[in-house]
């Protein structure tokens, strides 16, 4: 080892790492925003309340939704997806979209998060992607969580039932789905 001087202050060749094992030089471990343990489902969706809606472009991290608090209904399922899986939860993602069987033509879509607990499935809804559904909702099963978007969809409060008929459901998991896809990518994976 040897020794340099600059002024009258002592300099060593040597190189002294602190830091994590393993962590590279100019890369933080973990997420970029400050994780927010939740206790429970609806602590999540309180906290979502701050949250902004904005249009879908290409599908966001779960990171990024955190992050930014914004996001489409598709990207925010993502944060909720991971999150209730850092609860202990075994969430899922359930896709709906009006469909028009005569023209083959797709509607309004709509992508939120539900698991199943103590017998019961519950529908996890941020305010700001269905504000009529907001919050943790429990149903017998998941047929009975779809029939309540169909009678939604019946009386006007989702999308438009006299020019798309019919609605098409799909159900996914958040790691099928690559950031930035685009709405058909997106739709796609979920009718599978």
């Amino acid at each position: 080892m040897s020794r340099y001087y600059i002024g009258s202050i002592p300099f060593s060749s040597e190189l002294y790492h602190h830091g994590i094992i393993g962590q590279k030089w100019g890369v933080k471990n973990g997420p970029p925003y400050p994780i927010k343990g939740f206790k429970s489902p609806t602590d999540l969706t309180n906290h979502m309340k701050s949250f902004k809606y904005t249009e879908f472009n290409t599908l966001m991290s779960a990171d990024e939704v955190g992050r930014t608090r914004s996001g489409s209904c598709h990207d925010q399922v993502m944060y909720e997806l991971q999150q209730l899986r850092r609860m202990g939860k075994d969430p899922h993602g359930l896709f709906v979209m009006e469909y028009n069987d005569k023209t083959n033509q797709g509607g309004m879509t709509h992508s939120l998060a539900y698991y199943q607990e103590d017998g019961n499935t519950n529908w996890v809804e941020p305010p700001t992607t269905w504000p009529d559904h907001a919050g943790v909702t429990s149903y017998n099963s998941l047929k009975a969580i779809r029939n309540e978007i169909r009678r939604a969809h019946k009386s006007g409060e989702f999308g438009n039932r006299s020019e798309y008929n019919k609605l098409v459901f799909g159900s996914f998991e958040d790691s099928e789905h690559k950031i930035g896809e685009d709405l058909q990518e997106l739709v796609d994976i979920c009718l599978k």
